[in-house]
């Protein structure tokens, strides 16, 4: 094996796309028989790093065969209160039948990123990865690269349907009666969460996103996670800017005039989705579901019926642009939540709802600095919004093209 690390190119990106879906889904081997129409949405490969003013993607080849993958997106944050720079890793794959090869492959991706990310001035890198098997597996390799991380990161998914019997179309694809079931009773048991959920505290209502709420918001959201490693320091430009780009939607809660909650969501698509068959097909699903990226409320609502409505009220949003339904109503939601906050208002919520715990959501972030004066305290709350973990949906143009 010889691996060589470039840089992405486009006419490399059926392979990237592919080579995501087999390292999620761990499929082994290339199936000529199944085709390999999975593929990440939006449709394109470089799409999340376009997002950013830079970034850094990096590309493992093994003679003409496109085996790992990096990427770097760019943020701002705080680091014992000191403004920092990050470099948020995604797309950290490597295909199936060269996971043997993983230390390798790895150690050879991190160092070029490190290399690049030093010199375009980055301060910490740092994502998220799943604990098992693969940081469980290869702890000694990002030991020996200086990397820390806190365990207990993990995913919370659920859904709610009203009319929908599925979560995506099924196009010609047979699920089989035990998913059908299974989905059926999904929606019945979300329908019944949303109509036993206690009322909002007295004075409370919830209204969309304006732009005149920004300041007050990034307020909110600095002061909730002003202790948190990567604390955020938004100011209104700043997030104004993180919106648009990002295509970021949300709600507040407010009481009289002021703002005591705020709940920002990303809309990401999961494709390909197989439950329980594991194979590639032409006729792929998608799941189009809404992802909080900042989830901020005063602390003396935090242990009332507040934050659940949010969660509710999240459930129940379709498609947020102008004009554009869904062929199915149906809402996917997915956090991710530190597990070691001690008054966890936001794993509750979720759970409240009816959000499962997948086993396959074991997860850490790992982090580096890349500056002497930069120390990273395991012992505190990391923070790590959604859009530096999954990739956003574009626009409506995406939604239309795809026929949902």
């Amino acid at each position: 094996m010889n691996i060589k690390i470039t840089n992405y190119r486009e006419e490399i990106d059926n392979e990237l796309l592919e080579l995501f879906y087999r390292s999620v889904y761990g499929i082994p081997t290339y199936r000529e028989d199944k085709g390999s129409d999975y593929v990440r949405v939006p449709l394109s490969w470089i799409y999340r790093y376009k997002l950013s003013e830079d970034n850094i993607t990096k590309v493992a080849i093994d003679g003409n065969n496109v085996v790992g993958s990096l990427g770097i997106v760019i943020r701002t944050g705080e680091v014992n209160d000191k403004k920092v720079k990050i470099g948020c890793f995604v797309d950290n794959c490597i295909v199936p039948n060269y996971l043997n090869n993983y230390m390798e492959i790895s150690h050879e991706l991190f160092t070029e990123v490190e290399t690049e990310a030093r010199e375009k001035k980055i301060d910490v890198i740092c994502g998220w990865d799943f604990y098992q098997p693969s940081i469980g597996n290869h702890r000694e390799l990002f030991e020996r690269m200086n990397y820390k991380w806190v365990k207990g990161v993990r995913w919370y998914t659920g859904g709610s349907a009203i009319r929908g019997e599925y979560p995506y179309n099924w196009d010609s694809t047979n699920i089989g009666v035990f998913w059908k079931l299974g989905f059926r009773l999904l929606k019945y048991y979300y329908k019944l969460k949303e109509v036993v959920v206690s009322p909002l505290p007295r004075g409370i209502e919830l209204r969309g996103m304006k732009d005149a709420d920004i300041e007050n918001i990034c307020e909110l959201i600095n002061n909730a996670n002003k202790d948190k490693v990567f604390a955020p320091d938004y100011s209104k430009n700043e997030f104004q800017d993180i919106i648009r780009k990002n295509n970021i939607h949300g709600f507040v809660a407010v009481k009289g005039s002021n703002i005591v909650g705020v709940l920002t969501y990303i809309t990401a698509a999961w494709s390909g989705q197989m439950f329980g068959k594991p194979y590639y097909s032409k006729n792929w699903q998608t799941i189009f579901g809404f992802l909080p990226d900042e989830f901020a409320i005063l602390p003396e609502y935090q242990k009332t019926s507040l934050p659940m409505n949010m969660v509710v009220e999240l459930a129940k949003i379709k498609n947020p642009e102008k004009g554009v339904k869904h062929k199915d109503d149906y809402t996917f939601i997915s956090d991710v939540v530190d597990e070691r906050e001690k008054m966890n208002w936001r794993r509750d919520a979720f759970l409240k709802f009816g959000c499962t715990e997948p086993k396959v959501g074991y997860g850490v972030i790992l982090a580096k600095s890349l500056r002497d004066d930069i120390k990273l305290d395991t012992n505190k709350i990391w923070h790590l919004p959604a859009r530096y973990i999954v990739a956003p949906v574009p626009s409506s143009s995406y939604f239309q093209k795809s026929g949902q």
